[in-house]
């Protein structure tokens, strides 16, 4: 299950026309920002290393999202998203990465 600190942090939303479900960040210096994730894999070596594709759909107070403090936030949320679904027995897959194209790396 994802920490209650750490489910704090995020909920998920959705709009009715829309096909895919957004997280928008709940608290700290990214409050208010909402993405959506795209294609998320890992490395095929011996420590994998996560990668995803993501875009930043609402960002109310024009935060600066192009660093890597922000790809840290939003890395940690989607790692933490996946061990949940991994719990619960929903999680349908991962993608081994050898050909990367711009990839965010966590």
């Amino acid at each position: 299950m994802v920490g209650s600190k750490l489910k704090k942090m995020f909920e998920f939303v959705e709009r009715v026309d829309e096909d895919f479900t957004a997280v928008r960040i709940t608290s700290g210096k990214f409050s208010g920002i909402v993405v959506v994730f795209g294609r998320v894999g890992f490395s095929d070596e011996a420590t994998p290393e996560m990668y995803f594709d993501y875009q930043v759909l609402h960002n109310p107070k024009e935060i600066e999202t192009d660093n890597q403090e922000f790809h840290d936030e939003i890395g940690t949320i989607l790692h933490n998203i996946l061990l949940e679904e991994v719990q619960k027995g929903t999680f349908n897959g991962v993608e081994f990465i050898s050909d990367l194209d711009n990839p965010t790396e966590v």
